[in-house]
């Protein structure tokens, strides 16, 4: 894309922007990179709301790919070595969702923040294609869409886009770099219910900067700029 001039490329990571920076000066270039954060899709609004049950749920997000099983596993095992036997890890997507086959991407949509907003706290770990481009590049959605429906979350450290809305979250998302700081994460959570209740408030918060309409004026901006 630089080779063909354009005038500016939007980048989801301060790291993808800098990359884009650099092969520009490279091919001596002008091109601009431009840091536009991924918006969330919590399309309707939902929150997580306190349910009457035993224990907390706590879920990776993701699809039904082996690539979560030993996570998930070692996740159980370090938490019930803690003490915390009533925390049960999920994968998100095993959750139930009426609209499971819906074809309407509103429906679809709806689904995927319903199951976020059933779990108490949201891990997005590192899964799928794994290279350092992916972990500068790939936009920190699930992230996002984690904090849109109240819930603090425990992301992969080595993504740069986790990183970028780390530094707006403050208690309501840990980065953890190994499972070993994965447990850490979850187990400080689900040890404390005003913790929780904390981090919910403020992922509400934090989630407003990267809500559709948020995003959506700095795009605006942003092309206006360019005519």
């Amino acid at each position: 894309m630089l080779q063909l001039g354009a005038e500016a490329i939007f980048s989801g990571t301060s790291a993808m922007k800098a990359h884009i920076l650099d092969e520009s000066a490279h091919l001596g270039m002008h091109t601009k990179g431009i840091l536009l954060p991924h918006h969330h899709s919590n399309f309707h609004g939902r929150v997580h709301k306190l349910v009457e049950r035993s224990g907390l749920l706590v879920g990776f997000a993701g699809d039904r790919t082996k690539d979560l099983a030993g996570p998930k596993k070692h996740l159980q095992e370090c938490l019930v070595a803690r003490g915390l036997e009533n925390v049960t890890v999920r994968r998100m997507s095993n959750l139930q969702c009426d609209w499971e086959s819906a074809l309407e991407p509103s429906r679809r949509g709806d689904c995927f923040a319903m199951r976020m907003a059933l779990l108490d706290i949201g891990i997005v770990w590192a899964a799928g294609v794994l290279n350092e481009a992916v972990f500068e590049q790939k936009p920190p959605q699930r992230l996002v869409n984690f904090l849109s429906v109240g819930i603090p979350v425990v992301a992969h450290a080595k993504y740069a886009g986790h990183r970028e809305v780390a530094k707006h979250a403050g208690t309501c998302t840990a980065l953890a770099s190994n499972l070993d700081e994965l447990c850490d994460g979850v187990a400080s959570f689900a040890a404390s219910a005003e913790k929780r209740r904390e981090a919910a408030r403020e992922a509400l918060l934090v989630a407003a900067r990267f809500s559709p309409d948020s995003i959506a004026k700095l795009y605006l901006k942003e092309f206006r700029s360019l005519l």
